[in-house]
Parts: C-alpha cells; sequence; structure tokens
C-alpha cells in the first residue's frame, strides 16, 4: 500500500490560525459519548466512579478520545484546518477533565503551518497537551500499522458498525457538529470519531484473555493516530468496519503502562486509521 506524505511546499495545505475556545462536558455529553463508543469504563459513569480504586477522580470524566474530538472540530471550525491525504494527531494527558469542569483549548500554527498545537487548561492546571498536523516526514506509525493490518503479527480482530445514529452519539459527546465541505453529499467523518472506536476494542480484547477492566480500569496517558483523509471521506453511513489490535497490546511494560497498536479499515480494507494508544491503571496514588 502507497503511503502517500502531504508535500511542504508554499500554498500546498490551507493557511491556519490560532485560536482560544472554552467549553465545558456535561454528564449529557459524557453520557452520548460513551454510548456512542460503547465504553463502559466506570470512570465515565456517575453512579460507578466512585466504586473504582481509590474513589476515581472524585467525579466522572471525560473520555479520552471526547476531548480529542473536540479539538478536532474546533481546529475545523475555528482553525481553518480542511485534512487531505495523512494527518497526525497526538495528545498526552495530563489530567482528566471532569463532568461540569469548564476548560480553555487554546491552539497555534504548528511550525510550517501545517496543523496546530494545541493546550487544554483547567482550573488546576494543564489537563492536556498535543497537535493535530499534516504528515510531511516520519511514517514509520502509519507502516506500522499497514503491516499490522496485513496480518505482519500476532494480532486480535473484531467488526463493528458505523451507523449514522452512532456517529451522531459520537459528535454530540464533543458539542460540536460534523463538518460538512463544500460540494460533499455527506458530512466529514472526524478522525478522532473514529478513534473513539478502540476504547470498545481494547475491552474485548482484555475480555477475552480473562481480563476485567471494571475492577481496575485503565486510563489513556497518550494517543498517536495517523488518519487517512481521502480513504476516511469515501465512507458512508452503515459502514462495517475492521478493528485489529497487537495481541502484545494485552502486556504492560515494565513501567506498567499497556501499549496498544491497532488499525481501522474500512470494507474494502483500506487502513482508515493507524493508532498507537497509551494506557495505565488507575492506583490509590
Amino acid at each position: 500500500m502507497e503511503c502517500v506524505i502531504a508535500e511542504g511546499g508554499a500554498g500546498a495545505l490551507p493557511a491556519v490560525r490560532g485560536f482560544e475556545a472554552t467549553h465545558v462536558f456535561h454528564q449529557g455529553a459524557i453520557d452520548q459519548a460513551r454510548a456512542g463508543g460503547r465504553d463502559d469504563n466506570p470512570l465515565h459513569d456517575p453512579r460507578r466512579h466512585q466504586a473504582v480504586p481509590g474513589g476515581g477522580f472524585g467525579a466522572p470524566v471525560a473520555l479520552g478520545f471526547q476531548a480529542a474530538l473536540l479539538c478536532e472540530q474546533l481546529c475545523a471550525e475555528q482553525g481553518r484546518v480542511i485534512p487531505t491525504g495523512l494527518w497526525r494527531y497526538q495528545f498526552s494527558y495530563v489530567q482528566p477533565i471532569l463532568a461540569g469542569a469548564r476548560f480553555s483549548v487554546t491552539a497555534k500554527p504548528a511550525p510550517g503551518g501545517h496543523g496546530h498545537r494545541l493546550c487544554v487548561r483547567g482550573a488546576g492546571g494543564l489537563l492536556l497537551r498535543g497537535g493535530i498536523t499534516a504528515l510531511t516526514a516520519d511514517a514509520a506509525l502509519w507502516e506500522e500499522g499497514v503491516a499490522l493490518a496485513a496480518g505482519g503479527e500476532a494480532r486480535w480482530q473484531g467488526a463493528t458498525t458505523l451507523c449514522q445514529p452512532r456517529l451522531r452519539q459520537i459528535l454530540a459527546g464533543s458539542g460540536r457538529a460534523a463538518q460538512r465541505p463544500a460540494g460533499a453529499r455527506v458530512a466529514r467523518v472526524p478522525a478522532m470519531a473514529l478513534a473513539a472506536l478502540f476504547s470498545r476494542a481494547l475491552i474485548e480484547q482484555a475480555r477475552g484473555e480473562g481480563l476485567e477492566h471494571t475492577r481496575t480500569p485503565q486510563v489513556y496517558v497518550a494517543h498517536d493516530c495517523i488518519a487517512d483523509h481521502g480513504a476516511l471521506a469515501r465512507l458512508a453511513g452503515g459502514t462495517t468496519l475492521s478493528i485489529v489490535l497487537a495481541t502484545a497490546s494485552l502486556r504492560p511494560g515494565a513501567d506498567g503502562r499497556r501499549r496498544a497498536l491497532g488499525a481501522i479499515l474500512g470494507p474494502d480494507g483500506a487502513v482508515l486509521l493507524v493508532a498507537r494508544l497509551s494506557l495505565t491503571p488507575l492506583t490509590n496514588d
């Protein structure tokens, strides 16, 4: 499969602008996001979050991909970003975003103007940092995901349907409407809306190995994703997608973190998105 990297020449990519926005994830939005993603992690549940080790975070927390999707939607709306080709989505989670807590999203043009650098801050300081940028170099992660999708290593595979009601639930979690490019018949599927499907896949992969996430829930530490927006533009409602995860994703590293490599494929077998996800179990610390 050919990897097409965006050219960095002047005028090759749309000009972007910085912005700042404030937002609140109310519990209703969190419920929509977890329903669309089929994510039953108790940390997002207003009734079950206190039963996890250490009492959780004192309140339900937003989903990691919910925050990433909000950033992506804001970059499209306010930052004038219309991705084409391969784009990279990198996020590091410093503190959880609590239900009902106001936070700010600050975006600055990335070097070369090929996307944005992002910081999300709340009353207690930095919550998230990251970037959404055109892939102009270093396609190693994409190549790893393509090899995984092709069966290059031991893997877990599942299937899911991205129907319009489910996509609307995921988008409702971000509080932003879907973007429809000029002349397009259907709304664009945001990369992070698709990436939200990984959470359920990780839960099912773990359960298949006898691991129960409700007793020791895991939280995201980082996402590193690459999406092919050319392939995403061809998705239609009711599409059946394949999700592939490396079986090594179940084994924690020396630092206790679980690093998952995954890929999402369209019905024609085209790779839509690859991701390396870092998770850590919630402890009493």
